[in-house]
């Protein structure tokens, strides 16, 4: 629901409080279930925030194994699926359509479901009436939507969101150790590409903020210049729409004894995959690759402006995010949020540094061997 409109987001939130507010008065009751056959979770959009929660479904599914587990996605992070571990069965379901959704959901005959959007009211609600004995989902300030879960955990903007889909995973027992959890093995793309000395920079953001969390272009032309210099080769990443965005880096950073390539709309999200798995590092701004790169284990430079990497950088022990110095950094907490100086946050990041932590990274993984998840 994180890529709905402002039209919607203002219904979901108005209309939706007062609804939770009414069926306050009877809040659903926590049914016992031991042995649940069928088990359904809610991510509408962003395939960045389902990365984040493979830690939580890893711990479902081992929780109860003989379970049916279905992914209730929507049409932007269906691609996600094939990130995940084998078995989870995956169904496209358009959210914005909250009474054709909720009619769907009803049909699977769910034991417990699952909302793993921490403000959504359209998908609290669409909990309430699901007719799944057991549901749950976050608590929220400021909302009702508490009062539409039979369990909820408590929602927090003061930590990682790793540690919020902890807490939610939490609620089907003790979870040791939270760790993405992604497949083990990716195909091969059919490209051919330098690893030894690969350097991936993924320059576009998406979702509705993608213009404030963007770097300029001028840095990452900069940037990508320097690494070439240094003798490595660079990768742009991205989706077919950033083909003329990246091209146009590419034409201004490639000279002779330079390799740059593009692999945006060449390769899929698995076969992505596989070059994370085996390049030398990834520098990205605050979007779905720097968590993929996380959940796969390869060093990561994470640049943040109207994220905070606290909330949302990469959690890997050899990351390192940059945070902007700029006043109005961190402003976006759930997604939507907007800001009138937006679009000056990144522009107070340096090359200088991010090149700067990049190198330091990169002379770390000369003298390691890097394991992957």
């Amino acid at each position: 629901m994180s890529r709905s409109t402002g039209l919607q987001r203002g219904l979901d939130h108005y209309v939706g409080n007062f609804i939770a507010l009414v069926l306050g008065a009877r809040r659903p009751v926590a049914a016992r279930v031991e042995s649940a056959s069928r088990i359904g979770l809610i991510q509408p959009t962003a395939i960045g925030d389902l990365i984040i929660a493979s830690g939580l479904i890893a711990h479902v599914r081992a929780r109860f194994p003989g379970a049916e587990v279905y992914l209730l996605h929507g049409p932007s992070n269906g691609a996600a699926l094939d990130l995940l571990e084998p078995g989870i069965i995956g169904h496209t379901i358009d959210f914005t359509k909250p009474v054709a959704a909720l009619k769907h959901i009803r049909s699977l005959g769910l034991d417990i479901l699952v909302d793993l959007v921490p403000w959504s009211m359209a998908t609290a609600l669409i909990c309430r009436f699901s007719g799944a004995p057991l549901t749950l989902g976050f608590s929220a300030p400021g909302k009702f939507r508490h009062f539409l879960f039979a369990q909820v955990a408590e929602h927090s903007c003061h930590v990682h969101q790793s540690q919020n889909f902890e807490a939610l995973a939490s609620c089907f027992g003790r979870v040791d150790h939270y760790a993405y959890r992604l497949r083990k093995s990716f195909p091969t793309p059919d490209i051919w590409l330098p690893y030894d000395r690969l350097v991936v920079c993924h320059i576009r953001p998406g979702g509705s903020q993608a213009r404030a969390k963007a770097w300029p272009m001028d840095h990452w032309v900069d940037l990508a210049s320097r690494l070439c210099e240094a003798g490595y080769a660079i990768a742009f990443s991205g989706s077919a729409s950033d083909q003329p965005e990246v091209e146009s880096v590419i034409a201004q950073v490639e000279s002779p004894g330079r390799q740059c390539f593009s692999l945006a709309g060449r390769v899929s999200l698995p076969e992505f995959c596989f070059v994370l798995q085996h390049a030398l590092l990834a520098i990205s701004v605050d979007t779905s690759p720097l968590h993929l790169a996380s959940a796969l284990g390869l060093p990561v430079v994470g640049i943040h402006g109207p994220t905070l990497s606290h909330r949302w950088g990469a959690i890997s022990p050899n990351s390192r995010s940059i945070d902007a110095s700029h006043p109005a950094a961190g402003y976006i907490q759930f997604g939507f949020e907007s800001h009138p100086q937006a679009e000056e946050i990144m522009q107070s990041i340096s090359v200088d540094e991010v090149y700067g932590t990049a190198s330091m990274l990169l002379g770390s993984e000369k003298s390691s061997t890097r394991a992957f998840v």
